[in-house]
């Protein structure tokens, strides 16, 4: 009986000394536990922007469905002489681990727990497809809208001023105005040219048009009577040539005959 009771209190001091080794991560704040510094962080876009991250070899990010960000987990890292265990409100757990092998266990509230290996440095997508999200959703990126319309036959541009009521945007503003205004110009431009190339299109449309089949009658009429000029000078190629073939005869024999006499 003495020895059970001895080996509860054992079981019992150890389970107490485990959790109390779990640290809980302030927001965007690094501390050093068990040698190792981490960070619990990207509960914002800014706090995902912040340029210093990216000193941290290893990223933990937690999402569930449509992949959203999921937060309230407990990261338990082992390996290489490092036995660390953090629990983090945000979506992302940054690590400053030396490059190697780690086994890592994670429980997320209302999403379940995960076992993976991790080799760092990495970059881990720690999904729970069947979670909906706790702590955090993805933040949509800022967006800067500036609409423009355009009627190409009044010539007109209608662009909202921001400038009116975000003074700051002004130099982005001023730029983003002359390069609406170069496009409509070069639009204009090549509406022009395809102007003039509809132009061209059209006539000699028209003339295909006019191509009738009397202009095709009359064509072949004219060809018919070259043919009966062409037919004249053939049969006088032809007597031209009997003619010289004649003379041919006849001075043969003319010499024959001198040949003869002498």
């Amino acid at each position: 009986m003495r020895m059970h009771l001895m080996t509860a209190l054992v079981l019992a001091s150890s389970c107490s000394a485990a959790f109390a080794q779990t640290q809980a991560l302030r927001d965007s704040t690094p501390a050093t536990v068990g040698g190792v510094e981490a960070v619990c962080t990207g509960a914002s876009a800014e706090a995902r922007a912040n340029p210093k991250w990216r000193a941290y070899p290893v990223r933990l990010e937690f999402s569930g469905a449509r992949g959203q960000f999921l937060g309230d987990e407990t990261v338990t890292v082992k390996g290489n002489g490092i036995d660390v265990s953090v629990s983090c409100q945000g979506p992302w757990l940054l690590l400053k681990l030396p490059a190697g092998r780690y086994d890592v266990s994670a429980d997320v509230a209302d999403a379940g727990h995960k076992d993976i290996e991790l080799r760092a440095p990495a970059r881990i997508a720690v999904s729970f497809p069947m979670a909906g999200g706790k702590a955090t959703t993805r933040a949509p990126a800022p967006r800067r809208e500036l609409a423009a319309t355009r009627d190409l036959n009044r010539k007109t541009l209608q662009v909202p001023n921001p400038v009116v009521h975000h003074p700051e945007l002004k130099d982005e503003y001023s730029a983003l105005d002359k390069q609406y205004r170069a496009q409509i110009s070069a639009t204009e431009t090549l509406r022009q040219t395809y102007s003039g190339q509809r132009d061209t299109h059209d006539a000699l449309n028209r003339e295909l048009q006019d191509w009738s089949p009397a202009k095709d009658q009359q064509f072949q009429n004219q060809k018919n009577a070259y043919l009966l000029k062409e037919t004249p000078y053939e049969e006088q190629a032809r007597q031209h040539q009997q003619q010289h073939a004649d003379y041919q005869a006849r001075l043969t024999r003319y010499e024959t005959e001198l040949r003869t006499a002498k």
